[in-house]
């Protein structure tokens, strides 16, 4: 398939080659015949490089054309710089913005354009450090690309887990749409998460009180409140903060069930408990609500009953997960000849569950075992969600 960027430097190429054929100046007409045709020659043999996909000897020659050119051509540039980048020639894509910033008639706007190029170049080549210097400088101008100057630099500090640094950027924003204010909620669910991990407890709910705020109807900060309680001894506001969560988004109810059945032990009672595995059951009776409800079944009734529960619900909502549970549940019930039988087929269930994802990016498609908040392929955060059906819940 024929490259986008090939095709964008073919039609600018063109178009430059009839400004420069038809639309000289005045005092440009002075240049002789043999240079005009010297140049035209030079523009059509890149693209004829181009056409027959021979990119490096096509730079070449448009190259020679901007030489030979006096005008700025910065567009022509910047394509070819993009074009190095993208072929992962880093140092040749550096040398062409820089050589196009040297020069002295780019316009204010022109000389904005290249730089960020540059920054680009500059984060390609993993210079982090160069590309937030010229992003932070873009980020402070107004000029027509100022917004990308933004996501880029708030790219960098993501990279860097400057979370702090990039959540004063968008404060400093005169307007924060949706997409920026759920990135800053997981900025500060960053924050967050170091607090916890270092036990500063008080600095840790503050990062989530506002994490929430920004992103209200996220799942990570009760999944983090939820835990934060635990810790601290706060069972029944756990329970609370965590039973929100079948409500704001039901596909997270997995990721809390566990830590809520240990608050529930915590307190002694299993009243506030069954009302809520008995909403999950009716309304999302995925197989960690099913798993959940055998199991409390089990302590309160008997493994008889609670056998028989998982067997009727697991064929209600089959998944590969729900028969897993159910031959794990069963195992210890089958004797004799059988038992080799089921342990056979548990072992492919098994496999297959081992190269099945977990998790799956609402955006792009990206899918994985581990839970990322900020897609690892598009990076856009809070698009990951548990996969569901036959395959996953």
């Amino acid at each position: 398939m024929f490259d986008p960027t090939l095709l964008a430097l073919i039609l600018t190429s063109i178009f430059i080659g009839f400004l420069l054929g038809r639309w000289q100046p005045f005092s440009k007409k002075k240049t002789t015949f043999q240079d005009e045709n010297n140049l035209n020659n030079e523009y059509f043999t890149g693209l004829n490089y181009l056409l027959n996909e021979q990119t490096d000897e096509a730079i070449d020659s448009f190259i020679k054309a901007l030489e030979l050119s006096t005008d700025d051509n910065v567009k022509t540039y910047i394509i070819i710089g993009r074009l190095f980048r993208r072929r992962g020639e880093i140092e040749k894509a550096i040398q062409a913005h820089q050589d196009i910033l040297a020069r002295s008639s780019l316009t204010k706007e022109q000389s904005f354009q290249v730089q960020l190029e540059l920054a680009h170049d500059y984060l390609k080549a993993g210079l982090l450090d160069r590309a937030e210097a010229l992003l932070l400088e873009l980020s402070q101008v107004e000029w027509s690309q100022k917004d990308e100057a933004v996501k880029s630099l708030l790219s960098v500090y993501e990279q860097e887990k400057e979370w702090q640094k990039a959540i004063d950027l968008i404060m400093e924003l005169p307007h924060i749409n949706v997409t920026m204010a759920i990135q800053t909620g997981h900025y500060y669910a960053e924050l967050a998460n170091i607090c916890l991990q270092q036990k500063e407890f008080l600095q840790a709910r503050q990062n989530i009180k506002k994490s929430m705020a920004f992103d209200k109807r996220g799942v990570r900060s009760n999944l983090q409140l939820g835990l934060l309680e635990y810790k601290l001894g706060n069972y029944r506001e756990a329970t609370r903060v965590l039973q929100k969560i079948a409500r704001k988004n039901p596909l997270f109810i997995s990721e809390s069930i566990e830590l809520l059945e240990k608050c529930y032990e915590h307190i002694h009672t299993q009243h506030g408990l069954s009302t809520y595995l008995a909403y999950c059951l009716k309304n999302y009776p995925g197989i960690a609500v099913i798993a959940a409800t055998t199991r409390k079944i089990a302590a309160s009734q008997s493994d008889h009953e609670a056998s028989q529960f998982a067997a009727e619900r697991i064929i209600q909502h089959p998944s590969l997960k729900g028969m897993d549970f159910l031959i794990e549940n069963q195992l210890h019930n089958i004797k004799g000849n059988g038992q080799q039988l089921v342990l056979l087929l548990r072992d492919i269930v098994k496999k297959i569950l081992a190269a099945q994802p977990i998790y799956r990016c609402m955006n792009c498609g990206f899918e994985g075992k581990e839970l990322h908040w900020r897609c690892p392929r598009c990076h856009v955060w809070g698009k990951i969600e548990p996969i569901t059906g036959l395959e996953g819940q």
